[in-house]
């Protein structure tokens, strides 16, 4: 059964910077309409507007005129800190952060910038007992204890202990399910241990409640089902049908996931709609996966022979000639199946694959070239 594209998403934690790090770099001013390009000019005369068009030496220079200007007040130090940590220059981002909790030791949020700083550094003992200084003095917000919990959760993962970092995770997404990050410390747990498909619905799993929180249902659908969460996707995709009925995508999703959870004639409905408004190929196959598991070949077979017509990349050859060979299978038509499973792994190899032709070789009495595919599927880390 084809599955839709995972998002990739990125598995680091990033500093708490107070400052806005995400926009367009420096190199795209040059480029900018004489009105923009005086917006911008105007930007980096301001520290978050240099921090933000990543003009690092100019926020560098306006914080430490700042600290000259202030040197009793922490925040100053915090924003030099955050500079410097932009910079990758982490002793000296170390050494303003310590000197904003000397001159307020009170304050939580200080310390957790500090750990952060000393994660980057992989100095983890360090770094937690920032974090659970700052946990002691009882953070008000939920997103703060959420930030601690994710960075306490790094730190056990450097340090190799990866229940504890799953239990970290755990506590920070229960303190705020709509941080991703949250979901990307547990992911990277199952990184470090060569899961990489339980990494990705981990992570698919913060996408989906993302996604939800910003009202996007649809992708909040297609993430869910990412994630194995096959009946919160589809509440997700039925909010998303009472905003857009005439979206081919919702229909299209929905009837994948009818179509894994074993509801073939919901998932016949659904796709024939999706086709009527745009022809795919993906929907194509998984409507013939449904007719499959219907045990209506001929119908099963019409619309694979479409979506073969209509495949364009590697993705969805190996789908669909996957599909085609499972049929033959099914029919007893041992021959067409090892011709398609092989197209399939010459697309793209896979462990099913393997284990599938190695089953129709056996029965066609194949018995050594049955015993390479079994072994070639051995080798497939789950």
């Amino acid at each position: 059964m084809n599955t839709m594209k995972k998002a990739a998403a990125l598995l680091c934690l990033t500093l708490a910077f107070s400052l806005p790090c995400g926009m367009a770099g420096a190199e795209g001013l040059a480029h900018s309409g004489p009105q923009e390009s005086s917006q911008a000019e105007n930007r980096v005369t301001t520290l978050e507007g240099a921090a933000a068009v990543h003009h690092y030496k100019k926020a560098l220079q306006i914080a430490t005129d700042l600290v000259e200007l202030y040197p009793e007040k922490p925040s100053v130090y915090v924003d030099r800190s955050n500079i410097y940590g932009l910079m990758k220059k982490y002793d000296l981002s170390l050494a303003d952060a310590s000197k904003a909790i000397e001159l307020s030791p009170a304050d939580p949020s200080l310390y957790v910038n500090r750990a952060l700083i000393y994660y980057h550094i992989k100095k983890y003992d360090l770094s937690n007992q920032d974090f659970r200084q700052a946990l002691s003095m009882n953070p008000q917000f939920a997103g703060e204890r959420a930030v601690i919990y994710t960075g306490l959760s790094y730190n056990a993962s450097g340090l190799g202990k990866y229940d504890e970092a799953i239990g970290f995770s755990r506590l920070a997404q229960g303190q705020n399910p709509f941080d991703i990050e949250t979901f990307k410390s547990e992911a990277r747990v199952y990184e470090l241990q060569g899961k990489k498909s339980e990494a990705q619905k981990v992570v698919s799993k913060g996408m989906a409640y993302a996604a939800a929180r910003q009202g996007n249902f649809l992708t909040a659908g297609i993430c869910a089902q990412q994630a194995g969460n096959m009946e919160e996707a589809l509440e997700f995709l039925n909010r998303a049908e009472k905003q857009d009925k005439d979206n081919p995508e919702i229909y299209s999703a929905r009837g994948l996931i009818y179509a894994l959870t074993g509801q073939p004639e919901k998932g016949i409905e659904d796709l024939t709609k999706a086709l009527k408004k745009r022809e795919h190929s993906m929907d194509y196959n998984n409507r013939g996966e449904c007719w499959r598991d219907l045990k209506q070949y001929d119908k099963a077979k019409a619309d694979y022979d479409k979506s073969v017509a209509l495949a364009k990349t590697k993705a969805d050859f190996h789908a669909v000639y996957d599909s085609i060979g499972q049929m033959y299978m099914n029919t007893g038509n041992y021959k067409e199946a090892e011709v398609y499973f092989t197209k399939s792994l010459e697309q793209e190899e896979y462990k099913e694959g393997y284990e599938f032709r190695a089953r129709v070789r056996r029965v066609m009495g194949k018995e050594k070239a049955a015993k390479r595919d079994e072994e070639k599927a051995a080798k497939f880390k789950e």
